[in-house]
C-alpha cells in the first residue's frame, strides 16, 4: 500500500492555511473600503474663502472717509469700504509681521512692518508698495501728521520722518536707551510720544525738538497713549491701569478701572472714549469713570485695536480672528 510522505501532507496543510489567510485579508479590506466615507473638504474650503480666519492676530486699525484697514501678523490686511459690514482679505508677500497702520489726510495708508519696512497704499488699501526704513532700530509705531508726513518711532528713542511717502527718511534720536511705543499729532505743530520708563515727550514745532514732560508715575510702561487735545490725554498699560492728564502732561492721575488685566489700546469716537485689552476686555469712559462694557461676544483672547466708525459704532480687533463692529445704541 502506497503512503503519502509526512512532509507532503504538511505542505498541503500549510498551503491551505495560507489560502485562508489571504481570503480573510481580502474580505477585511473590502469591508473597510465599503465603510470609509468619502473625504469632505467643504468645511476646509469654506474656512479658506472667509476674509477672517481663526488664526489671524490683528494688531491695529486705521480709516479714512472711503475705507477701513485692519492689519495683523502673517501679512494679513483686511479692507472694508462699507463701514466694517464686509471685508476683503489680502496677504502681503513674504508674510510680514504688520504691527501698526495709519491713515493720512490725503487718503494714503501706511502700514508698519516689524522687519523695518512700511507698505504704502494710495488707492484705499487695494494695492500696497513696500519701502525700507532707513534704520537699524526696532520700529514700534507709525503715524501721519496733518501735513501728510509719515512718522515712525521705536527703540533707542528714535524718530523717523518722511515727507515723500517713505521714499526717503530723516532720522533723529534722543540718545536714550528707551522704547517709544506711540506717537500722535494733535495739530500741525503739536504732538506727543510715549514710551518706556514712563516717558512722555512733546513737540510744538512739528517734531524739530522734543521736550520731556512729567513722566508717568512709577515708570509706568504705556502700551498706548491717546490725546483728545493738547491738554487732555490718557495712557494705558498692564494690570488694568489707566492714567490721565488734564494739563498737557505736566501731571498724571490714576483712574479706576476695577480690572486687573492688561489694557493694550485706547481710542475715541465723537461721543466717548474706549479702551481694549486682554480676554476681550472693552472699557468705556463716561462721566469721568471707566466701566466694563458687555459686548456679548465670545472673545477669550486679547483685543489690541479700537477705532471709531461713527457716533453710533466702534471697531474692535485682536487675537484669534477677532474683528467686530460694536453698535453703541
Amino acid at each position: 500500500m502506497s503512503t503519502i510522505p509526512v512532509f507532503a501532507v504538511m505542505r498541503q496543510y500549510a498551503c491551505h492555511c495560507d489560502l485562508i489567510k489571504r481570503l480573510v485579508t481580502v474580505i477585511a479590506l473590502l469591508v473597510l473600503s465599503s465603510c470609509e466615507a468619502p473625504l469632505n473638504l467643504e468645511g476646509v474650503n469654506e474656512q479658506r474663502s472667509r476674509p477672517v480666519a481663526r488664526f489671524d492676530h490683528f494688531q491695529a486699525v486705521a480709516g479714512n472717509r472711503q475705507s477701513i484697514v485692519v492689519v495683523g501678523s502673517g501679512g494679513v490686511v483686511l479692507t472694508s469700504t462699507d463701514t466694517a459690514e464686509t471685508w476683503s482679505r489680502q496677504v502681503l508677500p513674504d508674510y510680514p509681521a504688520l504691527i501698526d497702520v495709519t491713515a493720512c489726510a490725503n487718503g494714503t495708508y501706511a502700514i508698519l512692518d516689524f522687519s523695518r519696512h512700511i507698505w504704502v497704499s494710495d488707492d484705499d488699501g487695494e494695492n500696497w508698495r513696500k519701502k525700507p526704513l532707513a534704520t537699524e532700530e526696532t520700529p514700534l509705531a507709525i503715524s501721519c501728521d496733518p501735513d501728510n508726513h509719515l512718522w515712525v518711532v521705536g527703540s533707542f528713542s528714535t524718530f523717523l520722518s518722511s515727507h515723500d511717502n517713505g521714499e526717503s527718511w530723516q532720522i533723529k534720536s534722543l540718545d536714550e536707551d528707551l522704547m517709544l511705543t506711540s506717537i500722535q499729532f494733535i495739530d500741525e505743530s503739536t504732538a506727543y510720544a510715549c514710551g518706556e520708563f514712563g516717558t512722555v515727550l512733546k513737540t510744538t514745532d512739528k517734531g524739530e525738538n522734543w521736550e520731556y514732560m512729567q513722566p508717568l508715575p512709577g515708570e509706568f510702561y504705556p502700551q498706548d497713549c491717546h490725546f483728545d487735545n493738547e491738554q487732555h490725554g490718557w495712557a494705558v498699560g498692564l494690570r488694568g491701569r489707566i492714567l490721565h492728564t488734564s494739563d498737557g502732561a505736566n501731571s498724571w492721575q490714576d483712574q479706576t478701572t476695577d480690572v486687573d488685566i492688561p489694557v493694550y489700546g485706547i481710542g475715541a469716537n465723537g461721543s466717548g472714549l474706549y479702551a481694549v485689552g486682554d480676554n476681550g476686555l472693552l472699557l468705556e469712559y463716561a462721566n469721568g469713570e471707566w466701566e466694563r462694557r458687555n459686548h456679548k461676544l465670545p472673545i477669550r483672547f486679547y483685543l489690541r485695536a479700537v477705532k471709531s466708525l461713527n457716533d453710533q459704532s466702534i471697531l474692535i480687533a485682536g487675537g484669534a480672528g477677532a474683528v467686530h463692529k460694536i453698535r453703541l445704541d
